[in-house]
């Protein structure tokens, strides 16, 4: 942390008197099609499953009510799984089958999650 000349620290880290913050960098927002819809009373149902059958079916009624698990989703409903007792091969079954199943591509985040 820099100080300035009179003891007082900015709060982002620079001297006190530096001059205005610099602009930051424009973050990119998330699209807003079809694929980019969720219901938040998904996730938690998600994270409230108490078994492996539960949290599948969480993501066959998310399918079958047209608005299909993201990858977000999956990567949770990949968690909740290969944390629950004997979940290792169900919550790998669930990476090879999300992409034929519910049309998600598992991405760096998901396999670190099994």
């Amino acid at each position: 942390i820099l100080h300035g000349g009179d003891g007082r620290v900015a709060g982002d880290g620079r001297a006190a008197g530096d001059g205005p913050r610099p602009a930051s960098t424009p973050r990119r927002r998330a699209r807003t099609g079809s694929s980019q819809r969720f219901d938040p009373k998904d996730n938690r149902r998600i994270q409230t499953a108490r078994s492996v059958r539960a949290v599948f079916a969480v993501l066959d009624d998310m399918q079958e009510n047209g608005i299909p698990p993201n990858v977000v989703q999956v990567n949770m409903a990949v968690t909740k799984i290969g944390r629950m007792r004997d979940g290792s091969r169900p919550a790998v079954e669930l990476l090879r089958l999300a992409s034929e199943r519910y049309g998600v591509t598992p991405n760096t985040i998901t396999y670190s999650a099994a």
